[in-house]
Formats: structure tokens, sequence, C-alpha cells
């Protein structure tokens, strides 16, 4: 289980996670799947991740 912060390139907005599989979730955020919240608010930054 890892734990991930990302944000938007204003640094304006946050989302914090909880996932097994970070590279399947960096894809379905980026390609805007699973959560309405990251992509409407182009929440594509990777801040920090453990």
């Amino acid at each position: 289980m890892s734990i991930f912060f990302r944000t938007n390139i204003r640094k304006t907005m946050y989302y914090i996670g909880v996932i097994n599989n970070i590279a399947r979730r960096q894809t379905e955020h980026r390609e805007g799947f699973g959560y309405t919240y990251t992509s409407k608010n182009n929440i594509h930054y990777l801040i920090y991740f453990e």
C-alpha cells in the first residue's frame, strides 16, 4: 500500500490518494479515468510518493 500526493501545474489544487499500483493509477489519472475531481482540475503532477 502506498500514499501519493498530486497537484495541478499552478499548485493550487491537491489530491491525496492511497493505492497499491502507482504506475496503473498514474496512467488512469493522466487519461482522466476514475475521478472527476482530478480530471476536472487538471491534477496531473505527482509531487510525493511513499
